[in-house]
């Protein structure tokens, strides 16, 4: 039996065959001459690929009771002909298909081979992102060739034709309000830290000169300036804003009793920025893939890497940020054509997102307001409302808190067992 390449491809993934698997005829449902294989390379080439996805239940012996009782999750079918079945195949064919599976592997049922499993052995990329972690904190850090070329292949599996998957981008519509704070110790250091011209906040024609003390006070660091951050080292200076106002406050980390000044800025343009959120979730794998174990695989690893990535430093961690950073750089060195930055859930109030942009798109400096000039980033202060800062004081801070972990990827719902 000659099947259509054509055909199979609008029904299945397309998988890896030799050339020479192909003799080219004439196809009635294509009205054209179409490359055709022959049954028994598919059905092998099938047959591989399920059989290195899916598990069969009798192979997991501890399991079965609980599933033969309740095997409606997902992941778990009663028999091979009801995994293809969905599918639409030519009803012949699926038929052939499934008395050649019974007569190979039996009518078990079938479990996907996925993190849920016990015999799961873990993320193979996570594995080799702990190793080559040890050789950058410890052995080769500005040089390391072993990173550079574990992101390469990581990130193939978002990109196509060298573009990133247009789903995991945001678009930040120009004029949209994002905002950056500052924490004080008093009203009094925050006044002088934006009027220390002395100007008057009544008079009309010094709003502009406040509104640069304040864009030079709260925009970007000087680079002389730039402190260690998460997603920069020492010395280099981005753009951190917020979708949120009281992200600011809640990201600085202010004590009761500071206060905390919020200016508000904006995009002249356009904004692209990959969106960490997204790639977290990522796109779980079709379970008929050829390479859906290693999708998989980048899958678990990405989950897991942005959790790292976003995860506040603490007092004790040298090395928390390094990692953090060169994920940004790498970013920034490969993608900086397609993308001016990255956009992140907020770790401090989960509710707001945060932004950092590439310096590259900062390189002429921020605008004092949108009338000023033509960067791509201003202050968005407002002359007649003679607004642009706001100024509030920590009365106090809440802390909540919930068992957290990295759950199976088809969970919707989150549960305190590991």
């Amino acid at each position: 039996m000659l099947l259509c390449k054509n055909c199979i491809e609008k029904k299945l993934p397309s998988y890896s065959y030799n050339n020479e698997n192909f003799e080219r005829q004439f196809c009635e449902e294509c009205q054209s001459e179409t490359q055709h294989l022959d049954y028994e390379v598919f059905k092998n080439k099938l047959f591989d690929v399920i059989s290195n996805n899916y598990k069969l239940l009798s192979n997991l012996s501890y399991r079965a009771g609980w599933f033969y009782e309740a095997h409606d999750e997902d992941g778990v079918v009663d028999n091979f002909y009801d995994l293809i079945e969905p599918l639409n195949l030519d009803e012949e064919l699926a038929e052939t298909l499934a008395d050649d599976w019974a007569e190979k592997y039996g009518n078990d049922c079938l479990v996907l081979y996925d993190d849920s499993l016990e015999e799961y052995e873990g993320c193979n990329k996570e594995f080799e992102w702990e190793d080559i972690q040890e050789s950058f904190k410890h052995e080769f850090r500005f040089f390391n060739s072993k990173l550079k070329d574990f992101l390469d292949h990581t990130f193939e599996f978002l990109i196509g034709d060298q573009r990133i998957n247009e789903s995991l981008i945001n678009i930040i519509a120009p004029n949209t309000t994002l905002y950056r704070g500052r924490s004080f110790d008093s009203l009094k250091d925050l006044k002088n830290e934006i009027n220390n011209d002395n100007l008057m906040f009544e008079l009309e024609n010094e709003t502009e000169e406040i509104a640069k003390n304040i864009r030079n006070k709260f925009g970007l660091v000087p680079s002389y300036l730039a402190s260690d951050q998460r997603m920069t080292p020492l010395g280099v200076s981005a753009l951190y804003l917020s979708t949120d106002k009281l992200a600011c406050v809640a990201e600085i980390r202010a004590l009761v009793g500071q206060y905390v000044g919020v200016a508000k800025f904006s995009n002249r343009v356009e904004l692209k920025l990959l969106n960490l959120n997204k790639l977290a979730k990522g796109v779980y794998p079709y379970h008929l893939e050829e390479n859906y174990l290693e999708k998989l695989d980048v899958y678990v690893f990405f989950k897991k890497l942005i959790a790292s990535v976003s995860k506040p430093k603490l007092d004790s961690g040298k090395f928390d940020y390094l990692i953090s950073q060169y994920f940004f750089e790498y970013l920034r060195v490969k993608f900086s054509n397609q993308i001016d930055g990255i956009y992140l859930k907020s770790i401090q109030l989960p509710t707001a997102d945060n932004i950092i942009l590439f310096p590259e798109v900062t390189t002429e400096g921020i605008d004092s307001s949108l009338s000023a000039g033509n960067n791509k980033i201003y202050f968005s202060w407002d002359a007649s409302a003679m607004s642009g800062l706001s100024i509030s004081k920590v009365k106090s801070i809440a802390i909540t808190t919930e068992i957290e972990y990295i759950s199976h990827p088809r969970m919707t719902e989150s549960t305190d067992w590991i």
